[in-house]
């Protein structure tokens, strides 16, 4: 029997090569798959990462832009403070200004008072007065008011803010009965006040006393377009007992009262004003509840512009709190008007 020859590229070696090359096939796809699987994996895991990354971005733009608004603003503030500190700088420089003036004045005041007291000195006894003030005295030598003229007008502020020197305890008074409101020390000062500046009135004098609050009317009724003798003492009797019925009430206007000037028959040689402050009022029908010191300051100038050249006015101005522009306008007007002014203590007169 013959041998069977042995092919070395039998079909059993093709297969087995064939199949060899399928499993490395096979394993080069499974390897593939799972590098690409992964890619995409890394893939998405990027994205998320600039989708975050993004918001991130987004979250910083908007807090910058919300600094950039705060930054802003901080610097709108920063310009009004100091646009405010400029004011109050040349306010102080304002101030200053006027105290050096006022200084200057007062030391002239002085001056001229010692030389007035020598010569007081040196004259003979004056004239008696028209009406005694007990316990008072002449304390003319201390205030520098000058008690003279043929004529003297006397203007009263009788509203509400003379019942004190306090906001706080105006509206306390102002709620209490009409005696407790005449028993207010301040309003029983002013009332004093007159009574004094009546007695150093010439006996040859004639004088009128009007009181004002948003109207001015005069003391005794139906006299108020004449001049009364400081020679009637029953008549002088009768304006300090209606004096002391007056009962403070009201705001302040001023324009009445200077209205008044203008108003006498003959006009007044000397005009005497008593007040605490700038008028809050410029009409009676006035109906505001709230002014503030610009509106005031207007209403005084307009009630200064409805004097009459040539007449001397006095003020006397009785301290009252958050009023502090008032010295320096009644300052100026006495200045200008030729008169004295004068801020009283307690006690005075």
């Amino acid at each position: 029997m013959t041998r069977r020859r042995i092919d070395a590229f039998s079909l059993s070696f093709l297969d087995c090569m064939c199949c060899g090359f399928g499993a490395v096939i096979l394993v080069f796809m499974i390897i593939s798959n799972r590098v690409t699987t992964q890619a995409q994996l890394v893939t998405q895991i990027q994205q998320l990462e600039v989708v975050r990354l993004g918001a991130q971005v987004d979250a910083q733009h908007d807090t910058l832009a919300d600094r950039e608004a705060d930054l802003d603003e901080a610097a709108a503030a920063l310009r009004e403070l100091q646009d405010e500190l400029r004011g109050r700088r040349a306010q102080i420089q304002s101030a200053s200004l006027r105290v050096r003036s006022a200084r200057a004045w007062s030391r002239e005041q002085t001056e001229e008072l010692r030389k007035a007291q020598a010569e007081r000195s040196s004259r003979p006894p004056p004239k008696t007065h028209v009406r005694e003030v007990l316990n008072r005295g002449n304390r003319q030598y201390l205030t520098g008011l000058r008690m003279g003229g043929k004529r003297v007008l006397i203007l009263v502020d009788a509203s509400a803010s003379m019942l004190d020197r306090t906001i706080v305890n105006v509206l306390i008074r102002r709620n209490m009965s009409p005696d407790a409101k005449r028993r207010a020390p301040k309003w029983k000062q002013v009332v004093a006040t007159v009574a004094w500046l009546t007695a150093n009135l010439d006996p040859d004098a004639e004088y009128q006393v009007y009181t004002f609050d948003t109207l001015a009317r005069p003391l005794l009724e139906k006299t108020g377009s004449q001049w009364l003798s400081s020679s009637d003492r029953d008549q002088l009797d009768r304006v300090m007992e209606r004096m002391a019925e007056v009962v403070p009430s009201g705001g302040t206007n001023l324009s009445a009262a200077f209205s008044v000037v203008s108003r006498m028959p003959q006009k007044p040689d000397n005009v005497y004003l008593l007040a605490d402050g700038l008028p809050t009022v410029d009409r009676p029908d006035a109906t505001a509840k709230t002014v503030t010191s610009k509106q005031r300051l207007r209403f005084f100038e307009r009630a200064v512009k409805r004097l009459p050249p040539g007449v001397p006015v006095n003020v006397i101005l009785y301290p009252f709190e958050g009023d502090p522009e008032a010295a320096s306008a009644y300052w100026k007007l006495s200045i200008a008007k030729r008169g004295s002014f004068m801020s009283p203590s307690e006690h005075w007169p």
